[in-house]
């Protein structure tokens, strides 16, 4: 076999995760237009980020600190060039983005001690 079951499990949670930041860079960057989702833009945040932080620790939970730290510091890239897209800079979008990194790696741990399958591991 080419590819073991940890090898898959390895690329998909890097390529979601890059999946994802690309998403969120599109998102946070494009011009604001009066948003038909419902909920709050810290909410928001808090769910984008906490998906962005949620593969890698499955697939490597000693990575569980690096990933957050990661993750907060590519949110806080994101406010600091903002203003550059005609958006404004919010520190408690990175607040936000903090707290979803958080959640986003317990929950990536969780997934993995609880319902990952003993035989991906």
């Amino acid at each position: 076999m080419l590819f073991t079951n940890e090898t898959k499990l390895k690329s998909i949670a890097v390529y979601l995760t890059l999946f994802i930041a690309v998403v969120i860079a599109i998102l946070t960057l494009s011009p604001v237009s009066s948003s038909a989702v419902p909920g709050s833009d810290k909410l928001h945040h808090g769910i984008a980020f906490a998906a962005l932080a949620f593969p890698l620790p499955i697939i490597r939970p000693s990575m569980a600190l690096p990933v957050i730290l990661c993750v907060v510091g590519y949110g806080g890239l994101i406010e600091v060039i903002q203003p550059i897209f005609g958006r404004t800079a919010d520190f408690a979008d990175l607040l936000a983005d903090a707290a979803g990194a958080a959640t986003g790696v317990i929950s990536g741990l969780l997934f993995r001690r609880f319902l990952l399958p003993d035989f991906v591991r």
